[in-house]
């Protein structure tokens, strides 16, 4: 296939999968200060993501103009495109969210030198942060099975690997797993 028709088609579908990825910065609102417990299952829109290439690649015209080689490149080139967005999306909300849990335990500092209180604001409570991380790796857990699905092993490809090294909690790092 002319790889000017495939960078065109993976363009195009790296776009349609980021609409779905956006709605990663719900993430933030769902568990800043918001006292919800830790997650415990994947976020709708991952079931979303890859569903237009899902489509593509099962559709009639794929099935009859597409050789197996080209559906495998084109597979492959989406799969890798969409999953390298995904990481700086995601790696984007966790510096924020940090940065965010920085700047106000910063501010607890202050207000609790003022009133005269201990500084010690480290409660063993879970944080915001953690939160949002868990979220993010259950996440990534169910978009890895999704590409299996479609028949991509998703620790052969490099952004899923940075994306794991961004989310997975330190104990989970080195075995990608799901």
């Amino acid at each position: 296939m002319l790889p000017v028709v495939v960078n065109t088609i993976v363009d195009a579908l790296v776009e349609k999968a980021v609409e779905d990825l956006r709605q990663l910065k719900g993430i933030t609102a769902t568990y800043r200060m918001t006292n919800k417990p830790l997650p415990v299952r994947h976020s709708p829109y991952v079931s979303g993501v890859l569903r237009p290439l899902k489509t593509l690649l099962e559709g009639e015209r794929a099935m009859t103009y597409l050789t197996p080689e080209a559906k495998n490149e084109l597979l492959l080139d989406a799969a890798t495109q969409i999953t390298s967005r995904y990481h700086e999306l995601a790696a984007e909300l966790i510096s924020v969210a940090r940065k965010t849990e920085s700047s106000l335990l910063k501010i607890r500092q202050g207000a609790q030198r003022r009133a005269g209180a201990s500084s010690d604001v480290s409660d063993h409570n879970v944080s915001d942060t953690d939160k949002i991380c868990m979220q993010l790796f259950l996440d990534i857990q169910e978009y890895g099975r999704n590409l299996a699905a479609l028949g991509v092993q998703a620790a052969d490809i490099p952004p899923y690997r940075s994306l794991w090294q961004c989310v997975a909690p330190s104990d989970r790092q080195s075995l990608i797993k799901f």
